[in-house]
């Protein structure tokens, strides 16, 4: 595990009491803090982060601050941070598609 993936997973431990599992789905749903969209989010590192883009970096060693790399949930549930459900994918955009996505997160 690399210097970043262990303080994650210590970050994540310390909040684990927030995710509740659905056994129907197999879902893990994040009942924590989330974005004005209902992103799972979570204190990290001075900042906060995705709690599933924190998930993908321990599970799928997806980089944490890849803008290029999205992670997508195969089960559709917005509030899922179940790792086997977290789908990186790359993306590729052009520079008008990303200035609206970065207008959209600020």
């Amino acid at each position: 595990m690399t210097p970043e993936q262990e303080k994650i997973a210590a970050r994540l431990r310390a909040v684990e009491h927030w995710i509740q599992p659905d056994g129907a789905t197999g879902c893990w749903n994040w009942t924590g803090a989330t974005t004005k969209n209902g992103y799972p989010q979570v204190h990290f590192a001075g900042g906060t982060s995705n709690v599933h883009r924190l998930m993908a970096v321990l599970a799928h060693g997806t980089p944490l601050h890849d803008r290029s790399v999205e992670v997508k949930r195969a089960c559709g549930n917005g509030a899922c941070v179940q790792p086997a459900h977290l789908r990186p994918q790359t993306i590729s955009r052009t520079p008008e598609q990303e200035a609206r996505r970065n207008a959209a997160f600020i």
